[in-house]
């Protein structure tokens, strides 16, 4: 897979608190995949920036569009996860 394919991946957003008692202190954003594999998200990528567009959607289950880079998931849209939408159920199996 190349760093420009634009894919969707569904799953769980959270964030953890970076450079936590400096000024720095911001979250960073991860996806959680239904199969616990995480990833980090971002919007425009920079260090110590409070990404205003994920923030929203914290502690939801959500569909990220956009790219991987090196570092991170470039996210160019996100929506929450409708019951409709293939891979944003967990099937318990069957």
């Amino acid at each position: 897979m190349t760093a420009s394919e634009v894919e969707a991946l569904h799953g769980f957003l959270f964030a953890k608190l970076a450079a936590i008692g400096s000024r720095s202190e911001t979250p960073i954003y991860y996806l959680q995949q239904f199969d616990d594999s995480d990833h980090r998200v971002a919007v425009d990528g920079k260090l110590f920036h409070d990404e205003p567009t994920l923030r929203p959607y914290l502690a939801t289950k959500v569909t990220v569009t956009g790219t991987q880079g090196p570092e991170y998931f470039q996210v160019a849209s996100i929506t929450r996860c409708s019951p409709e939408t293939d891979g944003c159920v967990i099937n318990w199996g069957d």
